[in-house]
């Protein structure tokens, strides 16, 4: 008898041990199309502590910070939508990603001036310089 108790309780703890591992974990990719300069976000994807250093350089006025701001929050939260919209599959999501980014990207690049916009590219092609060094070695 305390035997099989021993027994029932092992299988039991094993049990919760099995189920508490099989938790799904989502993780959003990041979207990236054949030029990510391009369609991506200007000011994503700049590395660590990159974004911070771009927004800097730029020398945006509280205006340009406050609408970046905005569009940042509104394609948060349908990233979120998106991510949590069961009825699509995953090819679906990743398309309905790639478009909102795309669509972020030019409504940031609207906030900035033709001189900004010409140091991002910079700040990107050095960054991604950067990158492609760090890969290599």
């Amino acid at each position: 008898m305390q035997q099989m108790k021993k027994i029932v309780f092992v299988l039991i703890m094993s049990s919760f041990s099995l189920l508490s591992q099989a938790q799904v974990q989502r993780t959003t990719k990041p979207v990236v199309g054949p030029d990510s300069t391009a369609i991506g976000n200007p000011i994503a994807n700049t590395g660590k502590g990159g974004k911070r250093k771009a927004l800097k350089e730029l020398n945006l006025s509280k205006e340009q910070r406050s609408k970046i701001k905005e569009i940042r929050q509104s394609e948060k939260v349908k990233e979120d939508q998106i991510a949590n919209d069961n009825s699509l599959t995953e090819e679906q999501k990743n398309a309905k990603l790639r478009d909102m980014k795309m669509q972020q990207a030019q409504n940031m690049r609207s906030v900035l001036n033709d001189e900004q916009k010409e140091k991002m590219k910079k700040l990107r092609m050095e960054m991604r310089q950067n990158r492609q060094k760090k890969n290599n070695n």
